[in-house]
């Protein structure tokens, strides 16, 4: 029996595998012969053919940069070979390069179809499609170029024209991750890195934002707005420094940008970096901007961080001007204007007083305020001191004649140190300032008697009751002084006018008078006088002191009788008073009388 295995394989393998051979064989018969890539040699009698010569004139011509005259000497070639591929190549490129991008994506389209993995034809095809605005045309061939050889010579161009076609079609979301496929190959385009830096910005990744931002400024040249960008974009990352560095670049650029230096100024004061906020501060203000802030704020800075009172000073005091309504800086004026006085007393003991007023003008508009704080210092150092301290209160009151305190003070220290004549020079020129104010009398009165004057004393006071005519002392003196340069006629009037304003005699001022009268020898007036006291019943106390004085006159002018007579008119007047009684009894022992003294002290027993 015959096994049936061999038919089967002749049937079911080797019959298929000779038909399909026949088919292959009949199939490369009937292929097109390959399109002409290269110059070949058909006749080796004729080494060196036309069409040859004109292929090496336009490859020269193009290597010249005459791409119009290689041009015409390629279609040449063509005419005589139109299917070498390199020719079309080369001509496509320079149909590029004189900008004839209609002509050059004709034949890179149809070198496309013949060879669709090429990678340079599609790239070339990609940059003269994008450049007649086929943005999809472009996009497709930049993209299977990409695809072929992603990682090729030509990757890179192929990607950035696949990143400029979806930038022309708008599509965003597909440009970007291409932009960062282009980045992480290391390639540094400012274009790319602040477009991506934008991007990330709009969608507010402001940490991705600010890596592409970061990178852009610190390894390119930049235009200052870009800088803005950048800051603002650090800011919103929290990269505070970076970004202050890029508002610091920025404003060295665009210096009058005010917006941004309020900006750089307020964020430095913020973050506690008062030394870099400070020049900025400073600028704003000499442009008069927000003032009532930066005053303060700039004085706050040269105290507490830079140590310099003096100007600290200076700017509390202009705001304290500029701003009467706003903040009270008078505590903090003062203090400072201690520390500052505590510091210049060297410079006045040494003499230095002129000087020093005149230096204080760079650093105070308030040189005054200085001085009386030295002034108050040099007090409280007392006597060894005193010299300094007149020499600063004068300069005080030549600049302030109105201020009657520092008049005082210095006039008092020359009366303590017997300088007369210095206490009426400063009396006499702040004089037009003072002149209702009794005080300054009174002042120039001591001063007066100090230095003799009499007359000149007494009018002063005369001067002063015009002001305060009640003042009891005060007449009392006018009336002892009056009495005591026997001016009977000025002690008449200051008493009369007393007496007028007070509606009464006073107690003191009917003493002076009555001593007065008979320092002057006018007993009988004095006598009227004093009658006329006892009559008004005024005051027992004085009553009693005129009656005394008047008796003792008498006494004095031989005429015991009548001191007798007015002592028992006293004791007669006042029977309830022990007074009168006491002064009979004194009178009698006075004139060596016993036996009557003792009646009288008798009779004020049994009273």
């Amino acid at each position: 029996m015959i096994h049936p295995l061999p038919h089967l394989l002749l049937k079911y393998f080797f019959l298929p595998c000779a038909i399909f051979l026949c088919l292959l064989v009949l199939l490369l018969h009937a292929a097109q012969p390959p399109i002409d890539k290269s110059i070949t040699i058909v006749n080796q009698e004729s080494a060196d053919p036309l069409w040859k010569k004109r292929w090496d004139e336009a490859r020269d011509l193009a290597q010249q940069g005459n791409f119009t005259a290689a041009i015409s000497k390629y279609l040449e070639v063509l005419e005589q070979k139109p299917h070498i591929e390199e020719v079309k190549w080369e001509l496509s490129q320079s149909h590029i390069e004189v900008r004839n991008f209609s002509e050059a994506l004709a034949i890179l389209e149809s070198l496309v179809e013949t060879n669709p993995e090429n990678i340079d034809y599609l790239v070339s095809g990609g940059e003269a499609a994008l450049a007649m605005g086929k943005v999809d045309l472009g996009s497709k061939l930049y993209g299977r170029a990409l695809a072929l050889d992603p990682g090729g010579p030509l990757s890179e161009k192929a990607l950035r024209g696949l990143i400029d076609s979806f930038t022309e079609q708008g599509k965003k979301e597909l440009t970007v991750p291409l932009m960062e496929q282009l980045y992480q190959r290391g390639v540094l385009d400012p274009s790319l890195l602040r477009e991506l830096g934008l991007y990330y910005a709009v969608q507010e990744n402001y940490d991705r934002a600010a890596y592409y931002y970061i990178d852009l400024v610190d390894n390119f040249p930049v235009e200052p707005s870009v800088r803005i960008e950048a800051a603002e974009v650090l800011f919103s990352s929290d990269s505070n420094a970076e970004a202050a560095a890029q508002l610091e670049l920025y404003l060295q650029a665009e210096p009058e940008d005010i917006e941004q230096k309020i900006k750089l100024a307020d964020f430095y004061y913020e973050q506690g970096e008062l030394r870099k906020a400070l020049p900025h501060m400073l600028s704003l203000l000499e442009r008069q901007v927000k003032r009532d802030d930066y005053l303060l704020a700039v004085a706050r800075i040269y105290l507490f961080n830079l140590g310099r009172t003096d100007r600290a000073l200076q700017y509390f005091e202009q705001y304290r001007e500029e701003f009467p309504e706003g903040k009270d800086v008078s505590s903090e004026i003062s203090t400072l204007q201690l520390i500052v006085a505590n510091d210049l007393l060297a410079i006045v003991e040494n003499d230095g007083v002129w000087m020093l007023w005149r230096d204080l003008a760079r650093i105070t508009p308030d040189r005054i305020g200085i001085y009386r704080a030295m002034a108050d210092m040099l007090e409280e150092m007392g006597r060894k001191r005193e010299e300094d301290l007149m020499e600063v209160l004068h300069i005080i009151n030549i600049h302030e004649p109105k201020d009657f305190e520092i008049v005082a003070q210095l006039s008092s220290l020359y009366l303590k140190n017997n300088m007369y004549g210095d206490c009426l020079n400063i009396l006499e020129t702040s004089r037009a300032h003072h002149t209702n104010n009794g005080q300054y009398y009174l002042l120039r009165a001591r001063c007066e008697t100090g230095s003799g004057l009499d007359i000149q004393t007494l009018q002063s006071y005369l001067e002063y009751l015009n002001i305060k005519p009640s003042d009891e002392e005060i007449i009392g003196k006018a009336l002892d002084l009056a009495g005591r340069l026997g001016l009977v006629d000025q002690m008449r009037i200051i008493f009369g006018a007393g007496n007028q304003k007070s509606g009464s005699p006073s107690v003191v001022g009917s003493r002076s008078f009555m001593e007065g009268l008979l320092k002057s020898g006018l007993i009988e007036e004095a006598h009227q006088f004093y009658q006329l006291i006892i009559d008004q019943n005024i005051n027992v106390t004085l009553a009693g002191h005129l009656t005394e004085k008047l008796s003792n006159a008498y006494l004095r002018t031989n005429r015991p009788f009548l001191a007798e007579q007015i002592l028992r008119f006293f004791a007669a007047s006042q029977p309830d008073q022990a007074d009168g009684y006491l002064l009979l009894a004194h009178y009698h022992l006075s004139r060596q009388e016993p036996i009557k003294a003792a009646v009288w002290l008798e009779a004020l027993d049994r009273r």
